[in-house]
């Protein structure tokens, strides 16, 4: 179950500071309206059917997003520290999400509700800039696994996620990788025998 956990929220400052000098009165409001949870290894944030009404900025852990197909999770993104996750379409239309939000490992976030952003995009010329920015990563972020998925070979799959994500290689579990690269676990396992043996 989450918790709020009362510790210092200034990492998610910090973070919207360096795209965008914020105000103090901005900060303040951050402050006042975003707190701190933890949530252990397996926790669901969001689940298929509900409506997101919050982003989370990771302090500390690793999240994964998956769907359902039949019985089988395939996983849709994975993101660590200094992050912000959310289900996009469910925030922006607040319509029910189709995808699952699940931490891989105990994590620390920050939570921003979706009524706080709302009133931040209402009131804060820096924070509409910010979320600009934010927008262009998720659009590039979404536009690097489509084109992930479209690469034919296994191999190759496997090495542009090397090159793109060295951060998980050796961080993510091996199913939520090969998941994610559309292989199976065996062979992502032969993939990687391979390449330590080069």
């Amino acid at each position: 179950m989450s918790r709020r956990k009362q510790v210092d929220i200034s990492p998610l400052v910090q973070f919207l500071n360096s795209i965008h000098p914020l105000t103090s009165e901005v900060e303040d409001y951050i402050q006042a309206n975003c707190h701190a949870i933890r949530v252990k290894r397996g926790e669901h944030l969001l689940k298929a059917g509900e409506i997101c009404d919050k982003y989370y900025f990771v302090m500390k852990g690793l999240l994964r997003a998956y769907i359902l197909f039949g019985n089988k999770e395939i996983t849709t993104w994975m993101n660590t520290e200094n992050q912000l996750v959310t289900s996009i379409r469910s925030m922006s239309n607040q319509e029910p999400a189709k995808e699952n939000i699940q931490a891989v490992e105990d994590a620390e976030l920050v939570v921003i509700p979706y009524t706080t952003l709302a009133y931040l995009y209402e009131n804060s010329v820096e924070i509409n800039v910010i979320g600009r920015v934010i927008l262009q990563v998720y659009y590039a972020d979404a536009e690097a696994r489509a084109f992930i998925s479209r690469i034919p070979n296994a191999e190759m799959r496997y090495q542009h996620f090397i090159e793109s994500r060295p951060d998980l290689v050796n961080r993510a579990p091996l199913k939520y990788i090969a998941s994610y690269l559309g292989m199976t676990e065996e062979t992502l396992s032969r993939l990687r025998s391979k390449k330590k043996k080069a």
